[in-house]
């Protein structure tokens, strides 16, 4: 399993915003415009999504009843008031990747927060958002939503979702940057949860080791192999790595470099589908 990492170019360039089963989506620019794409690395397939101008992209999903591939979507209120998206209604839509059909509406009222959201996290089968201390729920076999409990967060602190292994986690920032408190979703059904951990990131240290390393511009938690820790992202092109003790036991410097919080299963499996969304 590879952590998904994306490199991004000033004129043109990708970034990845959802994965499942080996697949990528990838949000993709350049002088042409912007859209998404989908591929698998390790076969090397790779086609455009097409169809979705006007559509702000929520998640992806296999749905297990038909064996498709579809996209969770929105329709964006700015295309909406410029009429780009014909008959478009509030609410949700589906996307079947390889069909000839446009995005099919659900219905649903979709809130404002959640088109601004960060993404959502597959889990159990269900795609999971982190709103005002509520998770909405999408679960991809009925196609339904529904809400479960969050822990309390402070409202200036900034919160998402991540998955813990078998588990579903929750980390928030305080808003200063300086402290992320970690928790876990040790019963799914009861929808209870308990603390991790609280994590101090070692300022200190990070001035002393890299000097004036800049504002800090992205702080999430992450886990890899039974371990929970901290990725800071800073203006300096650094990404340090700090574990649940608060220690700083790694760094990567590069240019153009963001987490992504994917976690990426390689398949060889090959799709169909690729071939038929580039003949769309």
């Amino acid at each position: 399993m590879l952590q998904s990492v994306a490199r991004l170019d000033k004129s043109s360039g990708f970034f990845p915003v959802a994965c499942c089963d080996g697949l990528l989506v990838l949000h993709t620019w350049n002088t042409r415009g912007k859209g998404l794409s989908i591929c698998n690395p390790v076969t090397r397939q790779y086609a455009p999504v097409h169809k979705l101008d006007g559509f702000r992209f929520l998640g992806m999903y296999p749905h297990f009843p038909t064996g498709e591939y579809r996209l969770l979507l929105c329709p964006d209120p700015w295309f909406m008031a410029d009429k780009l998206v014909p008959h478009a209604q509030s609410g949700f839509y589906v996307f079947t990747l390889g069909s000839a059909q446009p995005p099919r509406h659900i219905g649903g009222l979709v809130a404002e927060e959640l088109m601004n959201s960060p993404g959502s996290i597959l889990f159990r089968g269900s795609l999971h958002c982190h709103i005002d201390n509520l998770i909405t729920v999408f679960d991809t076999t009925s196609e339904l939503f529904r809400q479960m409990r969050s822990p309390l967060v402070p409202d200036h602190g900034h919160a998402d979702l991540f998955e813990a292994g078998d588990m579903l986690g929750m980390y928030s920032l305080n808003e200063e940057e300086t402290i992320v408190d970690i928790w876990v979703m040790q019963d799914y059904e009861g929808e209870v949860w308990a603390s991790k951990g609280r994590v101090e990131l070692p300022i200190t240290e990070i001035m002393a080791q890299f000097g004036n390393f800049g504002a800090c511009w992205d702080v999430e938690a992450a886990y890899w192999d039974g371990d929970v820790f901290v990725l800071a992202k800073f203006d300096n092109d650094s990404l340090l790595r700090v574990n649940i003790d608060g220690k700083l036991v790694d760094s990567l410097h590069r240019r153009f470099l963001w987490h992504t919080g994917l976690r990426l299963k390689q398949s060889l499996v090959s799709h169909n589908f690729f071939s038929s969304i580039d003949d769309c």
